[in-house]
């Protein structure tokens, strides 16, 4: 008995629930929060409130919404009792039967013509049907048959009537078919039109309705009237990573030009939204740690990589070669920060982006610049002719960490030139940062071994092995340039080998690689020579591999 109670019980609330009425919102996003891995979607929207309870729909959502997420909140007199998320299946049984005003029009049309050309075309029937019982009785007489007498000028005035009527008769025909023919097809072509326009309905009952994705809010108004409501939810398939430009000139401040790249799939299109960029995991559980005992012992732990967010997040990212620009770079750039506003907290970075964005759901990167800085940098020349005869002009940026950068690739421009790309990586750099703006043609480095003498030991198999290089560095520019170069001595790792640097023309001496480095300063269109020498000890009998 009580199991009966309970099941009428249900089905009388489920019954009450289904006989509630649902008000569909026609809302649009009107602010988007971007994560790197997700998109926490915003909508708020006023409505009539009315007395008792009701269903609110949200209706045209993207179908990658995150049920887990859904968040709804109102101001007005009335409480939120439910919150749930539906793939709303189209009923078959509604029928789409109406046909609209503009194709009932001109099937109405079609009809009143095909009915007059029908009228038309009824004296070319008919004729025809005249002449076809004309021909027969012709064919059908006695005196064509053979009884038309017995005498040879009978038969002949009898043949001779006989196809003077059936030339008539079939001149008329043809004449009637050509008439009628231009008649016939034009009906011909309103029917076949016809049925095209009243398949309408038919093929919009019998197309695939996909489902529609909805969120469904139960509440209780306690009085009608106006109200708002503001819902929130995450959906997947969307997120940023951060980018920028690097642009350089002779003897000027390098200028940051910090960009995130905003991709979406979400399948709904964000048109003309407020943008907010957050470095934020939406999808991060939060648990109380809790601290295990510290065992010691010998065992070697090794570093496991482990995929994170921002791995995930680079995964899903759409690659560099489908990339799009939703504005010019230089253009927007010179106003980034002034329509960017960033928050940090001790969890994460959030950017606020005042301009309205229109970012497709495509999957292609869309450029947002955050903001812009010119940073103090001083330059420098890096040379290592051993193994490259050019040099690099290198900048060294100090006043970088108040922008919060991210990882990311950045394209360096030069005295307005492409110069390549490289990667930044904020989190691993100290004090001040290096970027190479690409290789420098005023700058003329050549290296040449002078000399390769051997001398054999006194005593024992050993010998001496003797080697000279010199370095001639020319500065072709109008002015004296910065220029840390670089060279090196073999490094021995046995003790039969013997290595001694015998000159080093005032460079600096690293013991532990071997390395050469000599910071120079070369006057404007000047040369200036550097040589070096060392000496390699070694057991003669064996191959020295130098």
């Amino acid at each position: 008995m009580k199991r009966f109670i309970l099941l009428t019980c249900l089905i009388s609330a489920m019954i009450i629930s289904q006989a509630q009425p649902e008000k569909k919102l026609q809302t649009k996003p009107d602010e988007i929060t971007v994560f790197t891995s997700a998109a926490e979607i915003h909508r708020e929207t006023q409505f009539t409130l009315a007395k008792g309870m009701q269903i609110l729909v949200f209706d045209s959502l993207s179908p990658q919404i995150n049920a887990n997420s859904i968040q709804v909140k109102g101001k007005g007199n009335f409480t939120i009792l439910d919150t749930r998320y539906r793939l709303k299946q189209h009923n078959p049984l509604e029928k789409e039967t109406a046909i609209p005003p503009k194709i009932q029009t001109a099937i109405n049309a079609l009809e009143d013509s095909i009915r007059i050309m029908s009228y038309k075309l009824r004296p070319y029937t008919n004729q025809m049907e005249v002449l076809t019982m004309e021909k027969n009785l012709l064919l059908n007489n006695q005196l064509v048959r053979g009884n038309g007498g017995d005498t040879i000028p009978e038969l002949k005035q009898t043949m001779l009537f006989f196809r003077d009527k059936m030339n008539e008769i079939n001149s008329q025909i043809l004449k009637i078919e050509q008439e009628k023919y231009p008649v016939e097809t034009k009906l011909t072509a309103m029917n076949n039109r016809l049925t095209r326009l009243k398949s309408y309905s038919l093929q919009q009952n019998n197309r695939n309705y996909p489902a529609v994705p909805q969120i469904l809010v139960q509440i209780s108004g306690e009085s009608s009237g106006p109200a708002q409501i503001e819902l929130s939810y995450l959906v997947n398939n969307a997120g940023w990573n951060a980018s920028y430009d690097i642009r350089a000139n002779d003897d000027e401040d390098i200028t940051l030009i910090y960009k995130a790249n905003v991709y979406q799939n979400s399948g709904k299109s964000w048109e003309n939204i407020k943008l907010t960029l957050s470095t934020a995991n939406p999808n991060q559980q939060h648990y109380k740690p809790a601290l295990q005992i510290w065992y010691l012992s010998y065992n070697q732990y090794q570093q496991q990589y482990t995929r994170t967010s921002s791995t995930l997040a680079q995964e899903k990212a759409p690659t560099s070669s489908n990339r799009e620009v939703l504005l010019d770079d230089m253009e927007v750039a010179g106003y980034a920060n002034q329509y960017t506003e960033n928050t940090a907290s001790s969890l994460n970075l959030s950017y606020s982006i005042n301009l309205d964005y229109t970012i497709p759901s495509d999957g292609n990167y869309h450029s947002v610049p955050i903001q812009q800085k010119n940073l103090g940098s001083e330059f420098k020349y890096y040379a290592a002719p051993a193994i490259n005869k050019d040099a690099f002009l290198m900048a060294e940026i100090t006043d970088w960490k108040d922008m919060e950068l991210l990882s990311g690739q950045a394209n360096i421009y030069y005295n307005g030139r492409y110069n390549g790309q490289t990667n930044l990586y904020p989190d691993i750099i100290r004090d001040s940062m290096e970027i190479a703006l690409g290789s420098s043609q005023r700058l003329l480095i050549d290296r040449e071994k002078l000399s390769d003498n051997i001398t054999p030991s006194l005593v024992g198999n050993y010998e001496t092995k003797t080697i000279e290089y010199e370095i001639t560095i020319k500065n072709t520019r109008n002015q004296e340039i910065h220029l840390v170069l670089e060279d090196r001595i073999p490094l021995s790792n046995t003790k039969d080998i013997e290595v001694k640097l015998l000159k080093s023309d005032g460079a600096e001496f690293n013991e532990k690689n071997a390395h050469l480095t000599w910071d120079l300063t070369i006057p404007a269109n000047q040369t200036k020579t550097i040589k070096y020498s060392f000496s390699v000890k070694y057991d003669s009998k064996q191959n020295l591999n130098i």
